[in-house]
């Protein structure tokens, strides 16, 4: 797979054409995400249910603050 780099490197250059750095931030703790949410439980994450909440309410996190993506991380383990 090519990944294309372009975009980034017209950041790093500081091409004055672009309209805007995306915001990122590399993860947002649940606890955090969950009290400026204003979500009063946790998901149960031992069911299907409870996970698909979880999932939803990451989503609809990153997504009503503004960002261009969903930051997700996994172990390999």
């Amino acid at each position: 797979m090519k990944i294309d780099y372009t975009f980034f490197d017209r950041m790093l250059n500081h091409d004055p054409a672009l309209p805007a750095v995306p915001l990122y931030e590399h993860g947002v703790d649940y606890p955090v995400i969950r009290a400026i949410m204003g979500y009063a439980d946790d998901p149960d994450l031992s069911t299907k249910e409870g996970l698909l909440t979880f999932w939803k309410r990451w989503i609809d996190f990153y997504d009503q603050m503004g960002y261009p993506y969903v930051s997700v991380e996994m172990s390999a383990f």
